[in-house]
């Protein structure tokens, strides 16, 4: 795989700016013809729209995987606790996945609702 030398071999670019750094962009001259300079503003748009959502992806890859990691260690931490200790935090031992999966966000927080809803509470 080759390593572009703009960006240091440890770091991942996931902005456009930081792909097109050291590139120099086309500027069109008043000598060149229209049609050209159009395809040419044209191309550097899609380009940089792809680069942009590029980026976009990669960030919404790296926010799920940080979810995740913090979904694994909560389910982690919870199922080293005995059952009492899960009994005084009001959580039962099936529980264990959705309240980790809602402290990280990957799920809607409906364990709260439900417990609202069976002690009469506004929701």
């Amino acid at each position: 795989m080759r390593s572009n030398p703009l960006i240091p071999h440890d770091e991942i670019a996931l902005y456009p700016s930081q792909c097109l750094s050291g590139v120099r962009r086309h500027r069109p001259s008043k000598s060149e013809p229209p049609r050209r300079r159009y395809y040419a503003s044209r191309l550097t748009q899609l380009v940089e729209a792809t680069l942009e959502a590029v980026g976009n992806f990669l960030r919404r890859i790296v926010a799920r995987s940080k979810r995740r990691q913090q979904a694994k260690a909560t389910c982690r931490a919870l199922r080293g606790l005995d059952a009492h200790a899960l009994r005084d935090l009001g959580i039962d031992r099936s529980e264990i996945l959705s309240v980790a999966a809602e402290i990280a966000g990957d799920a809607d927080p409906t364990r709260v609702r439900a417990l609202q809803a069976r002690r009469g509470l506004p929701f």
